[in-house]
């Protein structure tokens, strides 16, 4: 597939190759101005996480109060999930290793905004007992 954009003034050329690489050239004129190949699966990841930090240090310089959602489920059965408010993110930094230090089945903390904290319900269910018919 190639995509032909104008972007100040120069031409654009990009290239989707069978690999899902992106190959990408940047014309003026006749002459290439510049030429390059990336993959735009890592380009994802790679702003993801460029967000995920800035957004840390927004937290750290700030100090606001943050969210999360924890869920898991226990060595015995139990499923559980619930939204989490922490001051700040050192004291969420400082629980959620706690969590996972004690932790006795797979777990996980997603962080989520105010408004999804405050909709967010929690639950509990126990899969061994209901498979046992209790």
């Amino acid at each position: 597939m190639v995509n032909i954009k104008r972007f100040l003034g120069l031409k654009v050329i990009s290239v989707i190759g069978g690999s899902r690489e992106r190959h990408v050239v940047v014309a003026a004129g006749q002459f290439t101005v510049a030429r390059f190949t990336y993959n735009p699966r890592a380009w994802a990841d790679f702003k993801q996480a460029a967000s995920q930090k800035a957004e840390y240090a927004v937290d750290v310089i700030t100090r606001r109060e943050v969210f999360f959602y924890h869920s898991g489920r226990d060595c015995d059965g139990v499923e559980y999930g619930s939204g989490c408010a922490y001051k700040n993110i050192h004291e969420a930094q400082e629980s959620i290793d706690d969590a996972y230090e004690w932790a006795d089945g797979p777990m996980s903390f997603t962080r989520i905004t105010r408004k999804q904290y405050e909709e967010a319900e929690s639950y509990s269910r126990d899969r061994f007992a209901e498979a046992a018919g209790y």
